[in-house]
């Protein structure tokens, strides 16, 4: 049992959507009235945002370093501290050693069980959302992010009623795609790459000045480079990366 009155919170949600519903600030009030109750001092909080099925943690783990003997650690379930059982074990071991304690609002007796459901929870969860997956994708379902040069259409099919996710061509990304590809391509002409320019930044744009060089593959570096140059954004007004381009270039050169 804890020697001091000392506490600290730690509250946990797995996405970022999950954090308007199960709203962050929302435990830590439930966890420092339930610490009040028990007359014990919040002197921290810790976020995360994040699973907790796989272990990685940084504020958990960051708690657990400055964990002080005698301190309590207040959450408010046992399935937001970890829903790892191994990791649950290895941690309460280690609360254990420095005399602290682990308490929940929820009142869980038995904190180990408590995590093994937890734990079983996520595996369950983890089996419907990958059987959905595959579900999807074998109706033609897009998973994941529209790529650059794309955009997502929902289409709902008559027959099934589910919803699909389809690419649908975003043309103003398309240019600046068609402009990587060429530039990827030893054979294409400077006056080739001048045209694409012109298509996506307009006839009137000045391109005398643009120094080209013929022949050869450019790297991904200097094709980001030109692309910020000319200020062609990536999406969200970003500037392009060589990672960017490497990608971009990848998703679509096997069309060509």
């Amino acid at each position: 049992m804890p020697k001091n009155n000392h506490a600290v919170i730690y509250c946990r949600v797995s996405t970022e959507i999950q954090a308007k519903e199960l709203s962050l600030d929302l435990q830590k009030k439930v966890c420092k009235d339930f610490a009040t109750a028990k007359d014990l001092v919040v002197s921290k909080t810790y976020y995360e945002v994040g699973s907790a099925y796989h272990g990685n943690q940084p504020q958990l783990k960051l708690l657990m370093n400055k964990l002080k003997a005698g301190m309590t650690i207040v959450v408010y379930a046992m399935d937001r501290f970890t829903r790892n059982l191994d990791l649950g074990k290895y941690l309460l071991d280690k609360i254990a050693k420095k005399k602290c304690q682990l308490i929940s609002v929820t009142g869980e007796s038995n904190q180990l069980e408590a995590i093994r459901i937890a734990q079983c929870e996520a595996e369950a969860l983890g089996r419907r959302i990958r059987d959905r997956v595959t579900y999807l994708r074998n109706l033609g379902s897009h998973i994941g992010p529209a790529p650059y040069g794309y955009n997502i259409r929902n289409v709902k099919q008559k027959r099934t009623k589910v919803t699909l996710r389809k690419l649908l061509t975003n043309d103003v990304e398309m240019e600046v795609v068609q402009l990587i590809l060429l530039m990827r391509n030893e054979d294409a002409l400077a006056n080739d790459i001048i045209s694409q320019v012109q298509i996506i930044k307009g006839p009137e744009f000045n391109v005398e000045d643009m120094v080209i060089g013929e022949g050869g593959v450019c790297h991904f570096t200097t094709i980001s480079q030109f692309l910020n140059d000319l200020e062609i954004k990536y999406r969200g007004d970003t500037q392009w990366t060589p990672a960017k381009v490497s990608k971009v270039y990848r998703n679509n050169s096997a069309d060509q």
